[in-house]
């Protein structure tokens, strides 16, 4: 029973593993061909929109950032290249602990550590030496798919965390009910009693207007 047990659980760690390379895995490499094909056709702050009149809205622009996601903080491009290696670590030692919680921790760690790691790619990477961003619309800050995907991994992990508290108050609420009701139907009950103690207060009072027939005392 006991090897039974840690077979289950090994193998529920390995499936959350593969879940984090699996989805990381997908960011990294959508996020470094866009670049790529960015960096080998565009040069620098040179725009492209196949769409002229979508120009003015959205546009392609190889953008130089040595800052943060959608281009904050410039030039201490070394400073984050640190930062971003401290969090891939935080990231994997807090999937680490998600193993047993609610699935939407997992796939917004996993949405995280790609974006995290597709930036940092950037900067360790001699033939670059800093992030590309490449999405501009209107405008907004320049941003590139692993922001996007930062961006993705936060929005899933508070609307998890808020559909979860609501579960829990809803749990909560229902467990303080009265036992053997069912939310609801306290009320219909009560209802059923005051309707039943209105109908013999009418009943009483028809009795009491009744007149006296003759020959009765």
């Amino acid at each position: 029973m006991y090897l039974f047990e840690e077979e289950r659980l090994l193998n529920k760690k390995s499936r959350t593993y593969w879940e984090l390379v699996l989805i990381s895995g997908i960011v990294i490499i959508l996020d470094q061909i866009t670049k790529y094909i960015v960096r080998t056709n565009l040069q620098l702050r040179e725009t492209w929109m196949p769409w002229e009149w979508l120009e003015p809205y959205a546009r392609i622009i190889h953008w130089k950032n040595t800052g943060v996601a959608f281009g904050l903080f410039q030039g201490r491009g070394w400073l984050f290249t640190i930062i971003g290696l401290a969090v891939v670590v935080v990231i994997i030692l807090l999937y680490r602990r998600t193993i047993d919680h609610k699935r939407f921790w997992r796939v917004a760690l996993a949405f995280q550590l790609g974006g995290a790691l597709g930036n940092l790619i950037d900067r360790i990477n001699p033939q670059v030496g800093y992030v590309v961003d490449f999405i501009w619309i209107g405008n907004f800050p320049v941003f590139n798919i692993a922001d996007i995907a930062i961006v993705c991994g936060a929005a899933i992990l508070i609307i998890g965390m808020w559909i979860t508290e609501d579960k829990t108050e809803e749990s909560v609420a229902a467990q303080t009910a009265e036992p053997g009701l069912i939310p609801g139907e306290k009320e219909a009950e009560e209802a059923e009693n005051a309707a039943g103690q209105k109908e013999n207060t009418a009943e009483d009072g028809a009795d009491d207007a009744l007149p006296e027939l003759p020959g009765h005392s």
